[in-house]
């Protein structure tokens, strides 16, 4: 399984995406851990999904802790690594990169503890914004409601191979491929769950040092989540959310 744990993003991919399995054992950890009634390492939800990230140690790539994420993906499509964790927003780049190559690989969520308890979390699409105060501002508004219409998608796809669903409803002229098709059935079946970062204003500074060290063996699952209880203590002090 290939991963670098040298990088911001992908050393957490983990943890984060985990966060469908979080929700589905309790609706309710993002309100609790936001008002501090609870936390990773003190909940059994909270410290199974970091449990989950020290299961997969023994089969990351031996090198996790220096090689680049550019390195874990020309090893992914030249057959030298099985799985990949990575976001499904790079499908667009993969197609341009390795063309036909992405025909031979497929897609699964991070699994579960059980079927039932298996999603996609997800990271929502970006937004378009104008600035209000404009002297443009119809000019603007004009341009939003053009960009979202089907003409708009029909010129952005014309370039684009979207990743994932549109909001609007809209559907590409062009079937998306397989691996597209994959991602998008979660969307279908409802089993999504935003990340956390989404469900509360409550994230740990260090989170990407936090999963460097267990991705390398340095700490165990329950070390890793006290160590984040505590950066996510220090920033809800430090916004004045706990006291």
């Amino acid at each position: 399984m290939g991963i670098s744990l040298s990088e911001l993003v992908s050393s957490q991919l983990p943890f984060l995406a985990d966060n469908y399995q979080v929700m589905y054992e309790n609706p309710d950890f993002a309100q609790e851990f936001t008002f501090g009634e609870t936390g990773f390492a003190d909940s059994q939800e909270g410290l199974r999904t970091w449990e989950r990230y020290e299961e997969l140690v023994p089969y990351l790539n031996e090198d996790c802790a220096t090689v680049s994420n550019t390195e874990i993906e020309e090893r992914f499509f030249d057959n030298r690594v099985g799985h990949l964790i990575q976001f499904s927003s790079r499908i667009p780049e993969w197609m341009n990169t390795y063309g036909e190559e992405i025909n031979k690989i497929g897609f699964f969520a991070l699994p579960g503890d059980t079927k039932e308890a298996t999603g996609l979390t997800i990271w929502p699409s970006n937004g378009i914004y104008g600035n209000k105060k404009s002297e443009n501002t119809e000019a603007i508004l004009a341009f939003m409601e053009w960009y979202v219409s089907e003409e708009g998608q029909d010129v952005m796809t014309s370039f684009y191979s979207p990743a994932g669903v549109f909001h609007t409803g809209y559907q590409p002229k062009e079937k998306s491929i397989e691996l597209v098709q994959e991602v998008q059935k979660y969307y279908t079946e409802g089993n999504i769950m935003l990340a956390l970062e989404y469900l509360t204003p409550i994230k740990g500074i260090n989170c990407a040092q936090i999963c460097n060290k267990l991705g390398s063996g340095r700490i165990s699952a329950l070390e890793a989540a006290e160590a984040y209880d505590e950066e996510c203590r220090k920033m809800a002090l430090q916004i004045g959310l706990w006291e």
